[in-house]
């Protein structure tokens, strides 16, 4: 079969958000994540009873996918626009992920590339480097991607990052929403 692209990766992502609650599409466009050309889909959505917002940021990097979402309640969406766009500047590939010994860890605040007051958020079995602020919220135990932070009345809005390796690699697309829709219930 065809190697998949850019757009057929986006249109199978449309087609698995179109069935949130309440969906409604904003707006899709090009950009550039780390020198590489990128899709985003921006949309919202009712999951969990409440209204969030999303964009999701798609590129191709060396055969993979990589899927970046932002989701928020629809009404502090713009409250951390400015933060996300940082993070999204300082996302970069390589071509392996870090040296570990096969248990998922996080390299420590003070990594050299680190910018000024963010961390890395990216675990040592992922291809990519992902920063964010570093007083926003993550797991260490889990491995997932996720930053979030925490709203006085609850509401999180949260960052995460994830690759998706076409053929029988990883995951469909199918199973990642699987996999990640319960942090948005």
């Amino acid at each position: 079969k065809p190697d998949p692209t850019l757009d057929d990766f986006r249109e199978l992502q449309r087609a698995e958000v179109s069935t949130l609650r309440d969906y409604a599409e904003e707006t899709v466009y090009a950009s550039n994540v780390s020198g590489y050309k990128a899709q985003n889909l921006v949309y919202t959505a009712t999951v969990g009873g409440q209204a969030v917002k999303f964009r999701q940021m798609m590129c191709k990097v060396e055969g993979r996918f990589y899927l970046f979402t932002y989701a928020a309640p629809a009404d502090k969406y713009d409250v951390y626009a400015d933060i996300v766009s940082e993070i999204v500047e300082n996302i970069q590939f390589y071509a392996t992920p870090y040296e570990g010994d096969g248990v998922p860890t996080r390299k420590t605040p003070d990594d050299e590339q680190t910018p000024d007051g963010m961390r890395l958020i990216s675990t040592n079995e992922v291809a990519f480097r992902f920063y964010a602020p570093a007083d926003w919220e993550t797991d260490p135990a889990s491995v997932l991607n996720l930053v979030y932070i925490t709203e006085g009345d609850g509401s999180r809005s949260n960052v995460t990052m994830t690759a998706y390796m076409p053929d029988n690699e990883g995951y469909s697309v199918e199973d990642y929403w699987k996999w990640v829709s319960p942090q948005y219930e």
